[in-house]
């Protein structure tokens, strides 16, 4: 059978959950990936990688693409935006 196969919970993705989400939500609110492994004590193997990418299929976070100042295109990580939606009174 073909797909994608389950991540396991381990204390190295709740480690990498819990920092980036709290590093997101102060600070600048976009980071690329080695801007994010940096802050958090880590460095950007592949492991970290697949993590953060674990997030983004979970909605933890969201991906998101920006310019470089050389022109190039990368990959930036923020939170999710919460809508707040109007309530008549």
């Amino acid at each position: 059978m073909y797909g994608k196969t389950p991540y396991k919970d381990t204390v190295y993705f709740e480690y990498v959950k819990a920092n980036i989400v709290s590093t997101l939500g102060q600070g600048k609110l976009i980071y690329d990936l080695k801007e994010l492994a940096v802050l958090i004590g880590l460095k950007p193997t592949h492991n970290f990688k697949r993590r953060v990418m674990q997030l983004v299929e979970l909605g933890v976070i969201v991906a998101d693409v920006a310019y470089t100042e050389k022109g190039s295109l990368k990959a930036v990580f923020k939170l999710p935006e919460v809508e707040m939606t109007e309530i008549p009174f």
